[in-house]
């Protein structure tokens, strides 16, 4: 099942029939990710293709961490969880990745979801213009997956990974709470601006190829023996 803003939610009659028979009513599900990050974008997107409501019918319980929200699964304190796991352009989420394998591998996957991502430039809302942007600073996805047109087009931009634990949405909210400079921006969804005039988009598409698709799986932990 598609929409038509790039949401891909495969086998969704095998997750409508998963969350029925196994889980009650409002349930918890833990966001590799802040409010109006890509994953929460995905988990919201999903929930709604089979009639639930995020926030009401399941609890979200967001993290920084992609470690932290695998192991809130895993370690089944959580009913489900929602994090990025591979990109068609830059590869494997190296956090996530690393996550599972340190849990045993021991997931099961209940659906995924792709998700066109489109990076948007979110700066302070004092920024009228990209050329004041002195910095990028951004989670190491997001800067892979727009690296050659920054090197490319803005070489005046200094590019600054942020720590893995930092999602999209944590560095929006950097800027917007002035823990980074003013002229700092970051890559990141466009929902992270809403309802917080202190930041703006200032520049859409930056990522360097399309389409640019992510994968999020939505798991649990595997059943015990």
């Amino acid at each position: 099942m598609s929409d038509n803003n790039g949401f891909v939610i495969h086998e969704p009659n095998k997750f409508s029939k998963f969350i029925k028979d196994e889980l009650n009513i409002p349930f918890k599900i833990a966001i590799h990710g802040l409010e109006n990050s890509f994953s929460s974008l995905v988990t919201r997107k999903a929930l709604e293709s089979i009639g639930l409501s995020l926030g009401y019918d399941a609890i979200p319980v967001y993290s920084k961490s992609a470690r932290n929200t695998v192991n809130e699964v895993m370690n089944r304190k959580i009913s489900l969880g929602v994090v990025a796991s591979i990109n068609n352009n830059v590869g494997f989420v190296d956090e996530t990745r690393q996550a599972f394998l340190d849990n045993g591998g021991t997931m099961l996957c209940i659906t995924c979801c792709t998700l066109e991502i489109e990076q948007c430039l979110i700066a302070h809302q004092s920024i009228v213009d990209i050329n004041q942007v002195l910095a990028i600073k951004a989670h190491p996805m997001a800067l892979r997956q727009c690296l050659e047109k920054l090197s490319h087009k803005y070489p005046h931009i200094k590019l600054l990974d942020s720590s893995n634990e930092d999602d999209t949405a944590k560095c929006a909210l950097d800027i917007a709470s002035g823990i980074v400079p003013s002229t700092t921006a970051t890559l990141a969804s466009e929902e992270v601006i809403q309802g917080d005039a202190r930041i703006k988009c200032i520049k859409k598409r930056m990522e360097t190829r399309h389409p640019n698709i992510t994968t999020f799986p939505i798991f649990m932990s595997s059943p015990l023996p």
